[in-house]
């Protein structure tokens, strides 16, 4: 299945919500709706540290993933998550733990918060 533009909106208008939540409002965010060459996901958050860019993306193809407003909501936030935890990850790497330790970690957190928001989907 492919988001259309209307799924971008809902999902840009929800990012842009959690941001100032997070305390991320002041941060360099581009709010995409293109898949991303390196990740086979429905949303996806890339960081740039050194530019301190995020890009925070919606992927146009959910291959035969069906399509709500709910996941759509709940990929929004899980991505805006993944941006407020980029310092922590690039900080706790930097201390030697592993990319897929330090994945696992947060994800764990992401999704506990992600099932208490908007279910278990």
């Amino acid at each position: 299945m492919k988001t259309t533009a209307k799924h971008f909106k809902i999902f840009k208008k929800e990012v842009e919500e959690w941001l100032p939540v997070f305390g991320l409002a002041s941060l360099s965010i581009s709010i995409v709706h293109e898949d991303d060459a390196e990740k086979l996901a429905r949303a996806w958050c890339n960081i740039v540290p050194e530019d301190n860019l995020y890009i925070i993306g919606l992927s146009k193809d959910w291959s035969d993933d069906k399509i709500t407003v709910n996941r759509i909501k709940r990929g929004a936030f899980h991505e805006v998550f993944h941006a407020k935890f980029g310092a922590i990850h690039y900080k706790l790497f930097k201390r030697g733990y592993t990319d897929e330790e330090i994945k696992m970690a947060i994800h764990d957190i992401i999704i506990m918060f992600e099932n208490w928001i908007y279910g278990n989907d």
